[in-house]
């Protein structure tokens, strides 16, 4: 396991979370199997039985690798840099793009979370298109009915105003909740 590791930090392979236990199995097998002609290895099985529903469990959750374990806020304005990707290994992320310039534009997010909680704040004029992984946990999209359960996907277009611009979010994500938050019209106020 230590040494698919070490190929993974290099570059050389890919491997998720859930691949971590299987090659415990994989090892356990190996052991299983040599303790077949010498020796006894009792003590291997009750491993393998414990690892068991941990490879399962985990085959079932894409957990992306890489990033901090932070909570991170962002807020860009009209004149800051429109951000084009977040990656988090663990953590809350708190993006709020009600007051970034996307009049007429067409702007790409890219967020990858392992495990935590991301919440999403898109302005009212822009037309949303959202394609969203979560392994484990709950997706939520204003205006949608809440989904909470294993391998969630959503690909849906939240409407926007004619030139109000174009904002494409890709979110994968392990562990964790995903909020998709549009706040509602603002109101008028009448004199008196």
């Amino acid at each position: 396991v230590s040494v698919a590791v070490l190929v993974d930090g290099l570059g050389a392979i890919t491997l998720d979370v859930g691949r971590f236990p299987a090659l415990a199995l994989v090892v356990f097998g190996a052991g299983l199997l040599v303790s077949a002609w010498w020796g006894r290895a009792r003590g291997t099985i009750v491993l393998g039985m414990l690892t068991l529903p941990v490879a399962l469990v985990l085959s079932l959750i894409h957990f992306p690798f890489g990033g901090d374990i932070a909570s991170r806020s962002l807020s860009p304005r009209r004149v800051d840099p429109f951000p084009s990707s977040q990656r988090l290994l663990a953590g809350e992320l708190f993006i709020d793009l009600t007051r970034a310039d996307m009049a007429g534009s067409s702007r790409e997010l890219e967020i990858e979370m392992g495990a935590g909680s991301v919440h999403l704040i898109v302005p009212r004029n822009v037309t949303v298109h959202l394609d969203a992984e979560v392994g484990l946990g709950g997706l939520t999209v204003m205006g949608e009915p809440d989904r909470l359960g294993v391998d969630l996907t959503r690909d849906l277009t939240l409407p926007g105003n004619p030139g109000g611009g174009v904002l494409v979010l890709r979110v994968d994500q392990g562990i964790g909740s995903l909020d998709l938050y549009r706040p509602p019209p603002a109101r008028k106020v009448r004199a008196k």
